[in-house]
């Protein structure tokens, strides 16, 4: 059986990237020990602790120096896309994840209290964000989307955006 787990281990890898993968693997390991505790399922061990780990992936702990800021914005600025800008500079002022960012409804942006609830974030619980004056004023000036989301951009599109902008940059 740790085979199984070995080839959903190395498949997933493709699609993920290692931390991810390793608390999949995690998941699937408490599920098999609850089965087995709780449901008498019978097993001699459970298989994912048979089965290599990932190797994390170093934290990111990239920032922008010198003038590198402003030649990111200077590149945002050209791309079609009206809410690309904003979101980088709403992202750069507050430390919000993309995904974050991407969920952001504009009933949960509150422009008196200067702040962002946050509903579902990468951890599972709901924050609230306090919001610069620049990220204020940033999001005040974007166009109300149909759908409520502060920037209707999908991942994929954001993606190519954000890889075009920094070959600009």
């Amino acid at each position: 059986m740790s085979f199984h787990i070995a080839k959903y281990r190395d498949e997933r890898l493709k699609e993920v990237q290692a931390n991810a993968c390793a608390r999949d693997l995690s998941l699937i390991s408490d599920a098999i020990n609850t089965a087995m505790k709780e449901w008498n399922i019978k097993l001699s061990g459970n298989p994912v602790q048979l089965v290599k780990k990932p190797q994390s992936n170093h934290p990111r702990d990239r920032r922008l120096e010198g003038n590198e800021e402003d030649r990111l914005l200077k590149s945002c600025e050209e791309s079609e896309n009206i809410y690309f800008l904003g979101l980088v500079i709403v992202a750069i002022e507050t430390g919000t994840r993309r995904g974050e960012l991407l969920g952001l409804q504009r009933k949960d942006v509150n422009f008196i209290k200067r702040t962002a609830y946050l509903p579902l974030t990468k951890n599972g619980s709901s924050r609230t964000v306090p919001l610069s004056t620049k990220a204020v004023e940033v999001l005040d000036k974007l166009p109300i989307h149909l759908t409520g989301h502060v920037f209707p951009v999908s991942i994929t599109a954001l993606r190519g955006l954000w890889t075009r902008a920094c070959r600009r940059a």
